[in-house]
């Protein structure tokens, strides 16, 4: 009896070694903010957030309710796993497409639910959509659903804490009692997801360095200096993200051996340190203005009548720009975030290792 239990307990742990080496994925599901939306916000009715006109999609035409200059990290994942991008799940579906999945991100979500008043879907409303989707497409043998090569992708968490960081004076106390419940939040979904699919081929995201968002900076007047309270949240969240993960990962009683942690943060710092990277401009948004009289005005947007007006669009070259607008990145910043994640063999940067490699893709 023991020793079938012992074959039957090698046998489980090669299968687990197969998905994680020799893994074949025709599917993503995202879940997240801004970060990862490819046009929820323009289907969903109370956003007060959107991308959908120029100067947004400049770069990758037509505006789509990206918010970038062109593509996000997950479109870069679906070309590297040559699937169509998934569509939004709030979006009319194109019948001339293979099914890829469903993206569920939404512009100004948060991990904690209300987050910008309700004027979004936050995280766990996302995954309930799509546990809702899941229940159908198993109760009618949808052959779209192929969970076995389902790649789930989770990048949520800056909205939570802008609105403190932007105060005149952030309170960190605050600020770390956000720090915990948004990663307990993010890990709680990743649970969930295990739990519901049976699959732990998860990727989290963790967060860029909050304190250099040019939103954070301006509402500071820090200039080009990134703020020390954006810094330190940053590091609390991204450090609890890495040590949840790892548990994760290892747990005897409950392993999610395929989870992976993406340190973008790493990612974001080699840019911003290497000459090399080609973003001569680390600190302000390629798409912004200010008017004569020095009021701000956000990307697309125009303030004042007349001659006076003054609309902000975007730069004459995006590709050197860190920054695309106030909170989100460039299309050649997400290209080299989206290859690290791919490629790299680095766990400093992806733990524990690169899509690529880790997966057997």
């Amino acid at each position: 009896m023991a020793a079938r239990l012992v074959l039957l307990l090698l046998a489980v742990l090669a299968c687990a070694t197969r998905a994680a080496t020799g893994a074949k994925v025709s599917q993503m599901y995202v879940f997240g903010d801004e970060s990862a939306d490819v046009g929820n916000a323009n289907y969903f009715k109370q956003a007060s957030l959107k991308a959908n006109k120029a100067p947004y999609g400049v770069s990758y035409k037509p505006a789509s309710g990206r918010f970038s200059d062109g593509k996000l990290v997950v479109d870069y994942l679906a070309d590297f796993l040559a699937i169509p991008p998934p569509r939004a799940d709030l979006a009319p579906r194109n019948a001339s497409l293979p099914f890829s999945g469903l993206n569920y991100a939404i512009a100004g979500a948060g991990a904690k639910a209300g987050t910008n008043g309700g004027k979004t879907r936050g995280l766990q409303l996302q995954f309930n959509e799509f546990r809702k989707w899941l229940h159908e497409a198993q109760r009618t043998n949808n052959p779209d659903l192929k969970l076995s090569e389902a790649l789930f992708v989770i990048s949520i968490g800056a909205n939570d804490y802008i609105p403190e960081l932007s105060r005149a004076q952030p309170n960190m106390t605050t600020l770390v009692a956000i720090a915990s419940s948004v990663s307990n939040l993010v890990i709680s979904i990743t649970q969930s997801l295990y739990n519901l699919t049976g699959s732990s081929n998860i990727v989290v995201i963790d967060l860029p360095n909050l304190g250099c968002l040019p939103s954070v900076r301006r509402a500071h007047k820090s200039g080009a200096n990134c703020t020390s309270d954006g810094n330190q949240v940053t590091v609390i969240h991204n450090f609890a993200l890495l040590t949840k993960t790892d548990k994760l990962r290892n747990n005897p009683a409950l392993p999610m051996p395929n989870l992976v942690l993406f340190k973008q943060s790493a990612v974001y710092k080699t840019m911003i340190q290497v000459p090399t990277s080609g973003l001569t401009n680390q600190s302000y948004p390629c798409c912004e203005a200010v008017t004569s009289t020095g009021v701000f005005v956000a990307c697309g947007q125009t303030a004042g009548t007349g001659k006076a007006a003054v609309t902000a669009g975007a730069c004459a070259a995006p590709a050197k720009y860190l920054w695309w607008d106030t909170h989100n990145p460039t299309q050649v910043v997400n290209q080299k975030l989206a290859n690290t994640l791919f490629y790299s063999t680095n766990p400093a940067m992806v733990r524990p290792n690169g899509l690529k490699k880790f997966y057997g893709l």
